[in-house]
């Protein structure tokens, strides 16, 4: 029993990471796996379970689930047969529904059951009997209606007997109708007004915020009159939370539910109050509902009652066409073709919508119904429609409508245009200054030529020459100006269709050159066009460099606040030699507009701030003017270059020019200036005790003010930030190590420093100093508050006694007759009763009487409390005997790896570091002792090599997660 009971556990220990990321996974994406996997949900026995890892159907997640596929088109994915036999097992004679077979009927689990019917789309079968059972249900006495047979009437009974009521068309029968009179008047009596007014039933267990709810779906009905609609949705809003979701009371004494959330979005529905709700912090919250259908079914449910549920579906639209190739950028015309549309919720389609497309040309509209084929998940027209006589823009307009009951008609619209035109085939034989034939796309300069012939075609002829229509040839510089056009006038043309042009233009600026032809009616309407691009390849110079600050030329450090005034006059400098104004009209006499931006930049390159110039009269010098911000990002020298930035967002740099020599600046010539400032740490309360120990907590709350110019400094757009870094002196070689480093975060003018003393923390002397780096990295004093200069830092001393507490297993102190014989060792790392968590480790392990060595294995962590190393020896390997593990910090190696390059450097220089190389050796962090007795009884039920490759899958898993964790990506 003994072996079986650790057979159990070492399986148990094997994927333990595993099932700890599974279910991390599964609660952070609940929300859409209940829609996305919404199939693995149904249970054998017809109806849906809550979870995935539960058994058995439940009538609360079947009806929350057939919720979900109507509201997201997922009937496709349900076996209705399954689901109604199951809701079959629920019926008693008395006409009602139970939650489960044999239960008494029950009026919620009734609605819930017509709702399904509902929402599968079929017919309720009984509804006259299941009518008289919520009839009976009324208590004259109250008025109200009771939730069974044994039980007195209240609001919440009631608002479900009258929903259902609605569902099944008997909410204006007479016998219904009769009782609205009753039931206003315990509203009435019930209700508070004022500032804030609500419901208050006395009689009710319900929270507050569920009892309004109730009250409010019941007046809905009954056509009760609220005093004060608005004080009433004023009074829900209160009770919304910063995570977005709603407490259920005014107390705020339970945290915010999912349940909460859709009673308080269903009244706000209600009240047509919905807009009045944080929509943005209440879409974060129901999103991180868990992959449970009720939970995730009240926050879906909340959801479809906002704005927001439009976000959820996507839609994409194609073209089918018929005896033609697919459509691209235009519709050749006589193309038969066909809309078709895609609609998907959390990647998966949607068939539940009902859809319409308009086609509008000109002034001419058709409207045609959309099917959708299951086969593909495509909404498509019957019909393809000819464009044989077309020509022109053709519009395409879609509505979707999708009822879901007691949510209302979904409507999503989208549109889409295409032009109807010709088919056009532009053929180049073009040539640079030299002779040499150039492709499409290449490289140009002044003196290219172009030639290019055109072909034109539709669905039925394959190149004609004339017809009522004429072919326009265009050339565009970079910046989209017109330096060339011609049109040929087709009408009664017989000769083949063709344009050259020179390029003589040396002013105009780099980038792409575009050729444009378009054909356009005799209305001179362009319904087909193509172009040809080149690049232009020619060197530009910024001139007339000028900086200034506050008006006058910059002779010294700037401070923050200093208004930066930059001049520049853009041009071409072709052969180097001579500069080559830019063009500043088009070839229509218009006014050229073109994009220069100034970019400050660190001394190696972060790109800080980019300034978009400003054109003088004449268009030809840029003015660029910035207030220098009081910003991390722009402490020290920052480097200024300037850029044209052509039509397309392509950059081109400006080369630096010097008027005085006509030559350009050398390469080691930057234009730059130096913002001074003096930091210091203002308004921080909270000290650093001198003794720390593993697992304490650091943490800084502070503001950070320049004493230059007075302001509040915030972090950069950069890596530019405050930073808090552990650091211990090196005495051999007088200098400091940076054992621990964390970035601040920053609110307002607030920074705030949160650290853990990690295992990974060299134990001893060391100082904590808060500083900052530039975009570059490079570290600048912060001062503390009221001094002359002082440093802010804290002279500390790391320490306390790390215990570890372990588990150790091997394969064959259980089994035998495995090839491989497999080692897992589980620990945790607490000081104080802290838990410890982030150590970096790596394992040394040594057979203690053979000696031999397995070097450098990873140790890895779920990111919890929990560590885990393990290996694989062949089992005529696995001596029997210790196993002494050995457990190594990164932080100690790496120290230990630099501690011999200095000596070996300082050695070669012939310098005396007057310490022992025995300083060098690494020195293990803790043992652990592993005890292997080989059995000679039993069979591992599987082959070792899978349980390893289990266990290094586990580990796979755990530091893929840590690495998408550290690039900002979710696992």
């Amino acid at each position: 029993m003994a072996s079986k009971e650790l057979v159990i556990l070492f399986f148990v220990l094997t994927f333990t990471f595993l099932a700890t990321l599974v279910q991390s996974q599964d609660h952070r994406s609940g929300f859409s796996t209940v829609v996305s996997s919404f199939s693995e949900f149904q249970d054998s026995e017809g109806g849906f379970r809550t979870t995935r890892r539960v058994h058995g159907s439940s009538l609360e997640a079947t009806s929350n689930a057939l919720f979900l596929s109507s509201l997201y088109g997922l009937r496709h994915k349900v076996n209705p047969q399954e689901v109604t036999r199951y809701l079959q097992t629920l019926e008693n004679a008395d006409g009602g529904y139970a939650f489960k077979a044999g239960e008494p009927s029950h009026l919620e689990a009734t609605r819930q059951v017509i709702l399904s019917y509902q929402y599968l789309g079929i017919p309720f079968p009984n509804s006259l009997s299941v009518a008289t059972f919520i009839r009976e249900l009324l208590r004259p006495e109250s008025g109200l209606f009771a939730a069974s047979s044994s039980q007195k009437g209240d609001i919440k009974s009631t608002a479900l007997a009258l929903q259902s009521m609605k569902l099944l068309g008997e909410i204006e029968r007479g016998y219904v109708q009769d009782t609205f009179k009753g039931i206003n008047a315990y509203l009435k009596k019930n209700q508070q007004t004022g500032e804030k007014s609500f419901f208050n039933f006395t009689d009710s267990d319900l929270s507050p915020l569920s009892a309004n709810y109730y009250g409010l779906v019941v007046s809905s009905f009954t056509g009760y009159q609220l005093p004060s609609p608005k004080s009433w949705a004023t009074t829900i809003v209160s009770l919304q939370d910063s995570t977005g979701g709603f407490f259920s009371g005014p107390a705020r004494n339970a945290k915010p539910t999912f349940e909460s959330t859709f009673h308080a979005i269903s009244s706000l529905s209600i009240l047509k109050s919905v807009q009045l709700a944080d929509l943005s912090t209440l879409k974060n919250f129901l999103e991180s509902a868990p992959a449970d259908l009720v939970e995730a079914g009240f926050a879906h449910h909340a959801l479809a009652l906002t704005p927001l549920i439009n976000d959820y579906f996507e839609t994409s639209i194609s073209y089918e066409v018929l005896d033609s190739s697919p459509i691209k950028d235009r519709i050749v015309q006589g193309t038969k073709v066909k809309p078709v549309l895609s609609i998907q919720s959390f990647n998966t389609p949607h068939s539940g919508f009902e859809a319409t497309v308009q086609w509008t040309h000109g002034d001419k509209k058709e409207s045609r119904k959309l099917e959708y084929l299951a086969e593909s998940h495509q909404y498509v027209t019957v019909e393809f429609h000819d464009t044989s006589n077309l020509l022109g823009s053709i519009k395409f307009d879609f509505e979707l409508r999708n009822h879901v009951p007691e949510v209302g008609e979904i409507q999503l619209r989208t549109s889409d245009e295409k032009k109807v035109g010709y088919g056009i085939v532009v053929e180049s034989s073009s040539v640079d200054a030299n002779g040499r034939d150039l492709a499409e796309g290449d490289s140009v300069s002044v003196g290219s030529e172009f030639k290019f012939n055109v072909r034109l075609h539709n669905h039925t002829e394959k190149n004609f020459r004339s017809g009522p229509f004429s072919v326009i040839f265009t050339v565009f510089d970079s910046s989209s100006a017109k330096i060339h056009r011609e049109t040929m006038d087709c009408s009664r043309n017989r000769a083949a269709i063709s344009f050259s042009y020179s390029l003589k233009l040396n002013s105009i600026p780099a980038g792409e050159l575009r050729f444009v032809f378009d054909v356009e009616n005799d209305d001179q309407q362009v319904h087909t066009s193509h172009s040809v691009l080149y690049r232009l390849s020619i060197p530009m110079v910024a001139q007339s460099l000028s900086i200034k600050a506050n008006g006058a030329a910059v002779s010294g450090p700037l401070k923050f606040g200093d208004k930066l005034s930059l001049t520049v006059k853009p041009a071409n400098f072709p052969d180097l030699h001579s500069i080559q104004d830019l063009e500043l009209s088009d070839s229509d006499k218009k006014k050229v507009q073109r994009k220069f931006v100034a970019e400050l930049s660190s001394p190696r390159g972060t790109l800080l701030h980019q300034v978009e110039g400003k054109p003088d009269a004449q268009g030809r010098t840029y003015q660029f003017e910035y207030t220098v911000a009081p910003n991390l990002d722009f402490v020290g020298t920052n480097v200024v270059t300037f850029s044209y930035v052509s039509a397309s967002g392509e950059k081109h740099r400006l080369l630096n020019y010097d008027d005085a020599t006509k030559e350009l600046f050398d390469d080691n010539f930057s234009l730059n200036y130096t913002v001074q400032a003096e930091l210091y740490v203002t308004g921080s309360k909270t000290p650093i005790k001198s003794d720390l120990y593993y697992g304490n907590e650091v943490s800084l709350s502070f503001k950070v003010q320049d004493k230059i110019s007075k302001q509040f400094v915030k972090k950069g757009n950069s890596d530019a930030n405050v930073y808090l870094s552990l650091k211990h002196q090196d005495s051999d070689k007088k200098r400091t190590f940076t054992n621990a480093e964390v970035a601040a975060q920053q609110e307002g003018e607030v920074f705030t420093l949160n650290w853990s003393v990690s295992p990974n923390a060299i134990r001893g002397a060391g100082v904590i100093v808060i500083a900052t780096k530039d975009a570059d990295g490079k570290e600048s004093p912060l001062y503390k508050e009221g001094t002359n200069k002082e440093l802010t830092s804290y002279t500390v001393a790391i320490g306390g006694d790390i215990e570890v507490s372990s588990k150790t297993f091997t394969s064959g102190s259980l089994l035998s007759q495995t090839k491989e014989t497999a080692f897992v060792v589980q620990f945790a790392l607490s000081c104080q009763q802290q838990v410890l968590k982030d150590a970096q480790l790596r394992v040394n392990v040594t057979h203690k009487a053979s000696q031999n060595v397995i070097a450098g294995l990873p140790v890895v962590s779920d990111g919890t409390n929990s560590y885990q190393v393990s290996w694989t020896v062949p089992s005529s390997q696995a001596t029997t005997g210790q196993y002494v593990l050995e457990f190594f910090r990164e932080v100690d190696r790496q120290r230990a790896n630099e501690n011999r390059e200095f000596r070996e450097r300082q050695r070669r220089l012939g310098v005396d570091t007057g310490a022992d190389s025995s300083d060098d050796e690494l020195k293990s962090f803790f043992e652990l002792v592993v005890d292997h007795r080989p059995a000679t009884a039993a069979r591992l039920p599987v082959r070792t090599e899978l349980l390893v490759l289990g266990l290094l899958f586990g580990a796979y898993l755990v530091l893929a997660k840590k690495k998408m964790e550290y690039s900002g990506s979710k696992f």
